[in-house]
């Protein structure tokens, strides 16, 4: 018989079992996109964001829910499933939706959206059809680059850790870059940048120009190192200085740790792709949106 625990939170022995789970069913559809399995940046940090299914004793589904906007009519919360191959087409992936879907109703929002990746629907033609979603034309792209990249210096640019007082210089550059970003308002880059320095498991990068802040990212430091909430400065972009930036990042990580690279970019976003495969990364794989405006996947009634 099939059992679903929703929490806020994940414990280290549920952390692993979910990873193993997401490895497992990432080895069979040849996709290497993975949730966030933290809370940290969700809006409600008391709101359940992870749902495992077990069945004899064994994780047998996961459904994570990425939750960074405010409910209401413009939030939006990325959902991400995963299902055993042995067990699917035997309701776990519907169980798993119909618990969550409670809990997002309850705490108000209106919009989901469901992360999936090219591979998948390459290997299941059917599924977009059988669901009744929708994918949306634009995408994502994952790119890597190998353990030990990077340089240890720069003629002009210089790196360091993020601190308190970075963030009142930081947040007019945090929020110019990210203007068209959904929801993003002072409160919520802030409290960005706020976890980002104080997560053990997290290192926050200033990028500086002498002795100037122009720049900034965090990386997540987990099975490899991923890059997130990179910016330049506008008055500093398409000078190189981006790429340059993440060579140093990389630099500084590949001394200590032995982990590989990994970011994701927005198809779109010619730009910023140009300034990563110039700093070593390559495409790994492609991810979609997809949503639910009609059916049993759909967040309203």
């Amino acid at each position: 018989m099939m059992q679903i625990t929703q929490t806020p939170t994940l414990t280290k022995a549920q952390t692993a079992a979910a990873k193993a789970l997401i490895k497992a069913t990432q080895a069979v559809d040849g996709t290497h996109r993975d949730p966030y399995l933290e809370n940290d940046l969700n809006f409600d940090q008391t709101m359940p964001a992870f749902f495992l299914a077990e069945a004899v004793g064994q994780p047998i589904g996961l459904l994570t829910l990425y939750a960074d906007d405010a409910p209401g009519p413009g939030g939006v919360v990325d959902v991400s499933i995963h299902v055993l191959p042995e067990y699917r087409r035997q309701g776990v992936a519907t169980a798993l939706w119909q618990a969550a879907r409670k809990v997002l109703q309850t705490a108000g929002y209106q919009k989901c959206e469901y992360a999936t990746e090219a591979a998948f629907l390459t290997s299941h033609p059917q599924f977009l059809e059988q669901t009744q979603l929708v994918k949306d034309p634009a995408s994502e792209i994952g790119l890597i680059a190998p353990a030990g990249s990077g340089k240890a210096t720069d003629d002009v640019l210089t790196v360091a850790p993020l601190t308190s007082s970075d963030i009142e210089t930081l947040l007019p550059l945090y929020m110019e870059a990210f203007a068209d970003e959904s929801g993003t308002d002072e409160d919520q880059a802030r409290r960005y940048l706020e976890v980002a320095r104080t997560d053990p498991a997290v290192a926050s990068f200033v990028c500086h120009y002498q002795g100037q802040p122009i720049g900034y990212c965090a990386v997540d430091l987990d099975d490899y190192d991923y890059f997130y909430g990179l910016f330049i400065a506008k008055d500093y972009r398409n000078q190189g200085v981006g790429s340059r930036f993440i060579q140093l990042m990389m630099g500084q990580l590949s001394a200590t740790r032995h982990k590989d690279f990994r970011l994701d970019v927005d198809s779109d976003n010619l730009a910023a792709y140009h300034v990563y495969r110039k700093a070593g990364f390559k495409p790994l794989t492609e991810s979609f949106y997809l949503s639910a405006p009609t059916g049993r996947w759909a967040l309203r009634d």
